[in-house]
């Protein structure tokens, strides 16, 4: 079941990198002025705004993808016997001694974006903020909407990844 579960988890995680690689597409697509004659450039620019629309709606998506995969394979790696419902911060916790301080901090860090992705819109609350300054995380401030990146949504896939070698 391990070696499925982890098979499950790397298809996943592959499927949220191949997601990020389209949007290098986009900087492709914005050095088509050097290569292709001016009349292309409004088709170009067009395309080029599309691109920043698609990738603004999925970055959220994909970090709710991936932190949804490390929280289902955390699940499943307790013992049947010990099964309780336990919330992802208290997996995190649950395995922290096994992945070490920087992944746990890496994972609250994805979990609570995750979070405020989820039941938030987006927009940092007070409870949010508070959990950031907790991990030493302080350029977070309430009210403020969250921003992602596409480096940062790699670094959690391989958060992910790391995490699930180590236990």
């Amino acid at each position: 079941m391990s070696t499925d579960l982890r098979q499950v988890v790397k298809h996943n995680l592959d499927v949220a990198r191949r997601i990020l690689f389209v949007f290098e597409m986009k900087k492709r697509l914005d050095e088509l002025p050097r290569i292709f004659p001016r009349s292309l450039s409004p088709i170009r620019d067009f395309l080029s705004q599309r691109m920043d629309e698609v990738k603004d709606a999925s970055l959220p998506l994909v970090l709710v993808f991936v932190a949804s995969c490390l929280e289902h394979y955390l699940r499943e790696k307790i013992p049947i016997e010990k099964k309780e419902k336990l919330g992802f911060k208290k997996l995190i916790e649950r395995f922290r001694s096994s992945i070490g301080d920087k992944l746990a901090k890496d994972a609250h860090e994805m979990r609570i974006k995750r979070n405020i992705i989820l039941h938030k819109a987006g927009v940092i609350d007070e409870k949010a903020s508070k959990e950031f300054m907790k991990i030493g995380l302080t350029a977070y401030s309430v009210g403020d909407r969250l921003m992602l990146s596409e480096d940062e949504i790699r670094r959690y896939i391989d958060t992910c990844e790391k995490i699930c070698n180590l236990i």
